[in-house]
């Protein structure tokens, strides 16, 4: 399945919200405080996917809390990005794990799409040693840059469609 086809496919569900336009802002949260925000500009078109609960219901199958679908055109030429996010109290490594098996389990639905993984904790008490390497591995097999930071991130689209934390490797 094409990116545009998981796009229709999933476009009216319950599960899915859909911004387009005149441009806003996107707020993923969870009880635990962490807070995801995307203020995107006017002419990008972004459709939220809630994973946990939503498209991926099994209680009994790892996966991120949100996926968010930015598929917009840019000097005549759509660009698609997937930008996974999982919002997390500390358990750093365990939020790589649901991320990586989100992607595992969707990423053939998302071909020709870019994608970025962004996990929120509450606190962070992993060393940075071991989150350097989980950070290297989303980019070798992935080609995925995988962002996080404590409490809230927000971004948005620079002037090629990437969100602000994908341009860069550091946190």
């Amino acid at each position: 399945m094409s990116f545009q086809d998981f796009i229709k496919q999933h476009l009216d569900k319950d599960y899915t919200t859909n911004y387009q336009s005149k441009g806003g802002t996107i707020v993923c949260q969870d009880k635990t405080a962490s807070k995801y925000i995307y203020k995107y500009k006017q002419n990008e078109q972004f459709m939220k996917l809630h994973i946990d609960g939503g498209l991926i219901s099994d209680q009994n199958t790892l996966k991120c809390d949100y996926l968010l679908l930015n598929y917009t055109e840019i000097n005549k030429e759509t660009h698609y990005h997937s930008i996974f996010i999982e919002l997390k109290g500390s358990d750093f490594p365990h939020a790589c794990k649901q991320i990586s098996a989100t992607i595992e389990s969707l990423g053939y639905n998302l071909k020709g799409s870019i994608l970025h993984a962004r996990i929120v904790l509450s606190k962070v008490s992993t060393p940075n040693s071991q989150l350097n390497v989980l950070k290297e591995k989303f980019m070798k097999q992935y080609q995925c840059v995988l962002f996080y930071q404590s409490r809230s991130i927000e971004e948005k689209s620079d002037e090629t469609g990437y969100p602000s934390y994908s341009r860069h490797k550091g946190n």
